[in-house]
């Protein structure tokens, strides 16, 4: 059943002059991120209506194709990479196959007021615009793109672009697909992989912004081997970042944290690589014996020199 606009989002979209904002939620493995298409950060709600902030960010879209035999619907995002915020994000997160979603809200909105001067005559109710009461309401958006697909992405110094097309997988089913690969295809940690991920809880001490990355201290840790929770994540509230390297007391993420505040509470957990014998492989954990891949894949022959 489709669902039904707001009286604000209804009465602002016929209007002459208004002032849209495209929302966007983008859904990873370790975290969901909230940005807008605005110079400043937004006070909405996110997919479950509770209060979220999107962040200001530097976003270009291109109109949204549709076709309704059989390809699917697909528009072409454009963020602004100057920072290298995404170049960092990009180098240790999944991006292709991840879910999109993007909304439009008005930031104001009209308001009955009570006018008590008005003509000299007592109480008079008269509607007004009021400025941000548009984004008051969960309800109070127009879904431009639902149920996106990140197909593939590119990205420089200056830009990331992502193709984003709907998703026609309408059946629930799940396929055979496993594949010939060096690499382990078992993901670290589940019941296929046989290794249980070591973990710790702490506080953070201390938040440091370098060029390249940042760095989290914590008192935690002191015989700590260097990069031992290098590949793994750290958690601090809500976001999640992939850990590049460690030693004692810290941990070093590309991707810095958006919310994180000393004293913060956080839970850090080591990765792997997914190789057989690497700096974090199955020897590294003592897990050879659940190896998901093969340590050599023949070559092709070529039929002509047989």
């Amino acid at each position: 059943m489709p669902r039904t606009l707001s009286p604000d989002v209804l009465e602002q979209k016929g209007k002459d002059y208004n002032r849209p904002v495209e929302l966007y939620r983008i859904e990873l493995d370790e975290e969901t991120l909230y940005y807008a298409m605005y110079p400043e950060n937004i006070e909405f709600f996110d997919e479950n209506g509770s209060a979220q902030t999107y962040y200001a960010a530097g976003i270009s879209r291109d109109s949204i194709k549709k076709n309704n035999q059989t390809s699917p619907n697909s528009t072409t995002v454009t963020f602004d990479n100057v920072i290298r915020n995404f170049s960092a994000f990009v180098a240790n997160t999944e991006f292709v196959g991840r879910k999109v979603t993007i909304w439009k809200v008005f930031l104001d909105a009209n308001r009955e007021v009570i006018n008590l001067a008005k003509m000299g005559m007592g109480p008079e109710i008269e509607e007004v615009l009021e400025e941000g009461a548009g984004l008051e309401y969960n309800n109070s958006y127009i879904e431009i793109f639902t149920n996106g697909i990140i197909d593939s992405i590119s990205i420089d110094e200056y830009n990331l672009t992502a193709t984003i097309v709907s998703n026609l997988d309408a059946l629930d089913v799940e396929l055979p697909s496993e594949t010939y690969q060096v690499n382990c295809r078992f993901e670290f940690g589940k019941k296929a992989c046989g290794k249980i991920i070591p973990k710790r809880l702490g506080v953070v001490t201390g938040i440091i912004n370098e060029e390249d990355y940042q760095k989290i201290t914590y008192n935690e840790g002191s015989n700590d081997a260097e990069n031992y929770w290098k590949n793994g994540s750290i958690e601090i509230g809500t976001e999640d970042r992939i850990i590049t390297a460690s030693g004692k007391g810290y941990v070093k993420v590309e991707y810095p944290f958006f919310g994180a505040e000393i004293n913060d509470n956080y839970e850090v957990k080591a990765g792997c690589d997914y190789s057989y014998d690497g700096e974090h492989g199955c020897e590294f954990w003592e897990n050879t014996q659940f190896y998901g891949g093969f340590l050599e894949i023949p070559k092709i022959r070529n039929i002509r020199e047989v």
